[in-house]
């Protein structure tokens, strides 16, 4: 499980929801420094979040502010222990703040397949949104607008499948697209995600 500590002066609700989510335990406190406090005596990564960036601790090198964009990348190295490995060595540095150069993918998950995703390296750049009522027109417009993030497509998972769209430029619609074309953003020399 993955450690984050929410300062009460951080809004959450503000921050794109990850994957890893399912595997973390946040925890409120009044600060960071109560958080630093709280995890003195261990040694295991932790993650305190900030209005503007989080920051990563008990790292090689020393405590990371790392851009909110590449959290779920981020928090997965940290989850499955690549801290001072390959995937730590693929971040680039912006506005001091740490980051993955590859935009992160949207996901429309259903709010009842929550305990079916499953975390892992395939869904490391992701964002994810939970809906209720499928609405693809919808969840086009969310992945145009969404900043920061691939632009282009989203995933939609839904009983058990992943569904690839296409949004392209038009405001009112996305187009079905094959699944294994949709998952060419992890060959980042395709330019797919640009």
């Amino acid at each position: 499980m993955l450690t984050v500590f929410v300062p009460i002066h951080v809004n959450r609700r503000c921050i794109y929801p990850c994957f890893i989510d399912n595997e973390t335990q946040f925890i409120d406190v009044d600060s960071e420094q109560q958080a630093v406090r709280h995890q003195s005596s261990s040694n295991k990564p932790f993650i305190v979040f900030a209005r503007d960036f989080f920051t990563v601790y008990n790292i090689p090198g020393g405590p990371s502010k790392c851009d909110y964009i590449s959290r779920n990348y981020i928090s997965l190295a940290i989850y499955f222990g690549f801290v001072d490995k390959f995937r730590w060595a693929n971040l680039s540095q912006r506005n001091g703040l740490l980051y993955y150069p590859e935009p992160p993918v949207i996901y429309f998950a259903h709010i009842d397949s929550v305990g079916e995703l499953n975390v892992g390296l395939l869904n490391d750049n992701t964002i994810v949104f939970r809906y209720r009522n499928r609405d693809l027109l919808r969840f086009a417009k969310t992945t145009r607008a969404a900043k920061g993030c691939c632009n282009n497509y989203f995933i939609l998972y839904e009983e058990g499948v992943y569904q690839c769209f296409n949004v392209g430029k038009a405001d009112d619609g996305c187009s079905p697209m094959p699944t294994p074309r949709c998952f060419a953003y992890y060959r980042p020399q395709d330019g797919f995600c640009r």
